[in-house]
């Protein structure tokens, strides 16, 4: 039997739409599985597939026997999680999913915890960079080492190390996994937090978290008694990113103080010791 899964785009989509291989080969055994995708890497050393494809080496006429397109499954189903809607169109128990990533050797620092500050167009998504640099100063003065991770374009904190554009994904994954904590916004590097099991505190406004989040590892914050929180949710569907802040005033991201946010951060740090 050979099955298709396409997720065309979005690194971290893709992570977690691999999740459902390990829950397809348990209902089907003998099956063969090729995931159509343009961010591959994220499949490199899964068990469960047979063969990535990208768009230049698919051919449209082969047979296949299940074809699962996963392209805006969980965008037209806005208050439902992604990997919930991403099983149900397979069919498949969510407790049956798992994420996977490999990880590649890469040398590390000592007792250190990695940041993603990231630098988004989501009005919602971003956290001030200076309060993420007052959560490392902290972290700094309990003998913590900060290590910056993501994109060149992104932002960076005060650091011992920064690595922004100085990685692979199963370079990143190593040094997640190996780290004491994650801590960021909801992105790429947050679900690679999720698939190494590694601990972390994200930063959330106008996604809600239990829609993004797997699991227990990850602790998403959100400001407090906000009516309008969550509202990437409310756009019409399908709805890939949220442009606007609807109220205008970005209080989401104004509105999560320093205070809130280590205290999840020294309680994850506990959790995971």
């Amino acid at each position: 039997m050979k099955i298709l899964i396409g997720r065309i785009g979005c690194r971290g989509d893709v992570l977690v739409a691999s999740a459902i291989m390990p829950a397809l080969k348990k209902k089907f055994p003998e099956s063969q599985i090729y995931f159509l995708t343009e961010f591959p890497a994220s499949l490199k050393g899964n068990q469960y597939l047979y063969k990535p494809l990208k768009l230049n080496n698919y051919k449209e006429c082969e047979p296949y026997d299940l074809i699962l397109n996963l392209d805006d499954v969980y965008e037209l189903r806005p208050e439902t999680s992604m990997l919930q809607a991403f099983s149900d169109l397979a069919q498949v128990p969510i407790e049956d999913c798992e994420l996977f990533l490999q990880c590649d050797p890469f040398d590390i620092p000592e007792n250190y915890i990695v940041f993603h500050v990231g630098k988004t167009n989501w009005a919602g998504r971003n956290w001030h960079v200076d309060k993420f640099n007052q959560i490392g100063r902290r972290l700094k003065n309990l003998d913590y080492n900060i290590v910056c991770v993501g994109d060149q374009e992104d932002n960076c904190i005060e650091c011992d190390v920064d690595l922004r554009n100085k990685t692979n994904v199963w370079e990143l994954a190593t040094l997640i996994k190996n780290a004491k904590l994650f801590v960021g916004i909801d992105s790429f590097p947050m679900h690679v937090s999720q698939a190494v099991k590694t601990h972390g505190v994200c930063f959330f406004g106008s996604v809600k978290p239990e829609l993004r989040i797997i699991g227990s590892y990850i602790k998403g914050v959100i400001a407090k008694n906000l009516d309008c929180l969550g509202c990437h949710h409310r756009q019409k569907a399908p709805c890939s990113f949220t442009e606007t802040c609807e109220t205008g005033t970005l209080n989401c991201e104004h509105f999560v103080t320093e205070e809130e946010f280590f205290k999840e951060v020294v309680g994850k740090l506990h959790e995971s010791s």
